[in-house]
């Protein structure tokens, strides 16, 4: 079974009425409406995963942009969205924060809380 990357929901396989990149089956995600063309030329008798990388080179691209774009947050602002708090960092005694939370125990446990300071970049957790 393929999961989406973006929700964690299982993908389905559909038929696109368009092709896209040339191909016209696709993984297709009911709950985000994540979409992943199946590449022209692949099979479905070839291992296929649709984020992954096809090689160690391609990995290591894919890691080094991901590390360049993925972390928008600049020092000293707020983006738009953005969830911050007014706790205080051990580092710099800063009071601007922002934070996000996810469970990473028991259901029945509460949530643990991300934070990262907005003046000196330091992250720690609750």
């Amino acid at each position: 079974m393929l999961y989406c990357p973006l929700c964690y929901e299982r993908v389905h396989t559909v038929r696109y009425n368009g092709a896209v990149e040339g191909a016209t089956t696709c993984f297709q995600c009911e709950q985000c409406g994540y979409r992943y063309a199946l590449p022209w030329g692949r099979t479905w008798a070839q291992p296929v995963h649709p984020w992954a990388a096809l090689n160690e080179q391609e990995a290591r691209q894919s890691t080094a942009s991901r590390d360049r774009t993925a972390d928008p947050l600049l020092l000293g602002t707020e983006t738009p969205g953005q969830e911050t708090s007014q706790v205080r960092c051990e580092r710099c005694g800063a009071r601007r924060a922002s934070f996000y939370q996810l469970q990473t125990r028991s259901a029945d446990e509460p949530m643990t809380t991300f934070y990262r300071c907005l003046e000196c970049g330091n992250q720690w957790r609750e």
